[in-house]
């Protein structure tokens, strides 16, 4: 269902996606090539106007006689002529300055002196600090602790006795150095209109939905225009951060932040853009884009729910089927219909069950097959054992006398024998039951050949419950015996060795009898590995092989090593699950 609705959007999505990212990526560069080039603007223009007082305390500096003479009029109470002359030509100097240019409200020059004088450049001329309305910026003065040349702040003054209320004023303050001093011992005071150079940034901005502010060299704003309200925090990060460009929330709204630096100064320019305002046509491509995404999603979701209901429907439909058919019940009529997929479906489910039908008849010949070759096989188990036992049963009870004897312990181990092979002909038992049964072979065998061999075993008691294919050791032992030990002279030796390593149980038998030529072993092997071996010398051993196969399959493995006049080795191999968990008895169903 997912996959219905996901695919067809997904081209729409990543095409939405890359479409806002691109034309936001474009506009952010654009807002922030105009947000540069509108702080110069507005930075060369505040510039220009700073000149005037840098060309103020040129003209003082660079002048010696005037200053001399300027010391001497603020010293003395009494002026002489030149005194007067020079007194009017610095005011007339300073008066032009404010008459001619509307955005200078005022100037101050000031030599440090005994009784506090300075000049205006208004009517007052020369005056005293105390007497004077506007004294705020020879406390400034006296109270700077650091040696900057010059520096700046926005005050709020009242100039005239008749003004009702303060007005704002922004200070620029210029250190005056005489010559051969180091320390500055003048100043010059250049009291600017911020009003006029606020009008100057809406001229600059027009009707655009911006804020622009300057920060003074302490980071206190002495000029803004259009700013909403901010925080100290943001002031202070405005400073302090090294990029020219970033994002800060204001009043639940993003604000593209520019700022420039001024290197005349130490002033910093910032400019403040709404981002909603420059990312609007950006912000409804996106919301177009999602709206179609919903309309999309919508759509698909009717066809896919009809869609899933109808297959739904179909899908009952055959589990009804397959339920029917593992019941033995009638099958229920599919709905006729006229859809290509139904008439498909129907041709599939007709087909399954002729196949699970056929299969399942295959399935129990096959198993019926397997349990007649074991009990054929089962039944050809050394019928010779037999007939030389009875044989040998025969000529010792001749030789022998009355009363327990060798004869009637072979009979005894010959009767559990026949007992252990008759009892249920295809069953598994447990390692134990088999060691046992095995042990009553070999007695009668050490009897019948004169304690020619000795049998040692190698196992851990552990092993003894796990289980096993009935009559898997006896005829290996018998292998041995026969083909091995018997044509061999001097005692011999069979070791038989069970372990588990891993998820199996490895049965070895070992034996130091005649051994087998390379040639035999390759016959033998050859045998073992076709599965076709008729009129085989080694009945026992192949019979046990192709046992052992139908029940654990094809994780069952038997191999075979030999040495001509060593011995031979027969190594089992089966999985641990089935000896421990007991293979399927064929035998009992």
């Amino acid at each position: 269902m997912y996959k219905f609705i996901l695919f067809p959007l997904i081209p729409l999505l990543i095409l939405g996606l890359l479409s806002t990212g691109i034309s936001q990526y474009y506009i952010k560069q654009e807002l922030n090539e105009n947000n540069r080039s509108t702080l110069e603007l507005a930075s060369e223009y505040i510039d220009l106007i700073l000149y005037e007082l840098d060309a103020l305390s040129y003209n003082f500096d660079s002048n010696m006689t005037m200053v001399i003479t300027l010391k001497r009029v603020l010293k003395n109470s009494t002026l002489t002529y030149m005194d007067h002359k020079l007194l009017n030509l610095v005011q007339t100097t300073l008066f032009s300055q404010t008459s001619s240019k509307p955005y200078i409200h005022s100037i101050y020059l000031y030599y440090r002196n005994n009784n506090n004088r300075f000049i205006s450049s208004d009517v007052s001329g020369l005056s005293h600090v105390n007497r004077y309305n506007d004294n705020q910026w020879y406390d400034s003065y006296m109270n700077r602790t650091d040696h900057s040349p010059s520096w700046s702040e926005l005050r709020k003054v009242r100039m005239y006795s008749f003004e009702t209320e303060p007005i704002n004023i922004l200070t620029l303050y210029k250190r005056l150095y005489s010559s051969g001093m180091t320390t500055g011992d003048g100043l010059v005071v250049l009291n600017l209109s911020p009003q006029y150079l606020e009008g100057i940034f809406q001229e600059i901005i027009g009707k655009k939905k911006q804020s622009i502010l300057v920060l003074n060299e302490s980071n206190e704003i002495i000029l803004q225009y259009n700013l909403p309200d901010i925080s100290d925090t943001l002031l202070a990060e405005i400073a302090s951060s090294d990029q020219s460009h970033f994002t800060y929330n204001i009043g639940r709204e993003d604000y593209l932040i520019s700022k420039k630096g001024s290197g005349q100064n130490n002033w910093i320019y910032v400019l403040m853009v709404p981002k909603a305002a420059h990312y609007r046509i950006s912000n409804l491509l996106s919301y177009f884009m999602f709206g179609l995404l919903l309309l999309l999603v919508a759509i698909e979701l009717t066809l896919t729910i009809r869609l899933t209901r109808k297959n739904y429907a179909t899908i009952m439909n055959i589990v009804a089927i397959l339920e029917a058919a593992e019941k033995g019940q009638p099958y229920p009529m599919m709905p006729q219909t006229n859809d290509e997929y139904d008439y498909v479906i129907q041709n599939i489910l007709r087909t399954f069950i002729e196949h699970s039908y056929y299969k399942t008849q295959l399935a129990e010949r096959k198993y019926r097959t397997q349990v007649l070759e074991l009990l054929a096989l089962q039944s050809q188990i050394n019928p010779h054992f037999l007939f030389n036992t009875l044989h040998t049963i025969n000529w010792k009870a001749i030789a022998l006398s009355r009363g327990p004897n060798d004869v009637s312990q072979m009979i005894e181990n010959l009767s559990s024998i026949l007992e252990y092979s008759l009892r249920a002909p295809v069953q598994t038992v447990t390692i134990g039951e088999e060691i046992a049964n095995t042990k009553c072979y070999i007695d009668i065998q050490k009897l019948r050949y004169e304690n020619k061999f000795e049998v040692y075993w190698e196992y851990d008691n552990e092993l003894l419950n796990y289980k096993i294919l009935k009559l898997t050791l006896q005829p290996l032992i018998e292998n041995c015996i026969y083909h091995g030990i018997k044509q061999k002279e001097g005692e011999c030796k069979i070791k038989i060795k069970i372990i588990c390593k891993d998820r199996f149980l490895k049965l070895n038998v070992i034996d130091n009898g005649i051994g087998m030529t390379p040639d035999k072993l390759a016959e033998v092997r050859h045998k073992l590995s076709s599965g076709r071996y008729p009129d085989s010398k080694h009945m026992g051993l192949m019979n046990t092989s192709k046992r052992l196969h139908l029940v654990y399959g094809d994780e069952c493995t038997i191999k075979i090593s030999s040495k001509y006049r060593h011995g031979t080795i027969i190594c089992i191999r089966i999985p641990i699950e089935s000896a421990a968990h007991s293979p399927s008895d064929l035998g009992a169903i």
